[in-house]
């Protein structure tokens, strides 16, 4: 998470649709770009906003799997497969911790 100056404070009105403007000093800072996603941060009685990077996250693991493969001399993935292979962990996550919520 990106951090201000602690005595940085900014004012935003809010609109009747709870929609804010992100003041362009805070919006540089975390090198925001128009249409991207943010997410918020519950901190007790603040809020934080950070850029929500998880597409990039995704290019970063991809690009490290195929060169963790190609240094193994294992056969790469094509992106399709590799995104299935992601798509099926991330299932396989979720049930288990459905299936131990579940037994609570």
């Amino acid at each position: 998470m990106t951090h201000l100056a602690r005595s940085s404070t900014m004012t935003s009105t809010m609109t009747s649709k709870g929609q804010v403007t992100i003041p362009a000093d805070i919006r540089a800072k975390l090198r925001l770009k128009p249409g991207q996603r943010v997410q918020f941060v519950s901190l007790g009685d603040a809020v934080a906003i950070q850029a929500d990077t998880w597409q990039q996250d995704l290019t970063l693991i991809q690009k490290k799997a195929k060169a963790a493969m190609q240094k193994s001399r294992l056969p790469a993935l094509s992106d399709a497969d590799l995104g299935k292979a992601i798509d099926e962990a991330g299932s396989a996550a979720a049930n288990q911790r459905y299936q131990r919520n579940d037994k609570r």
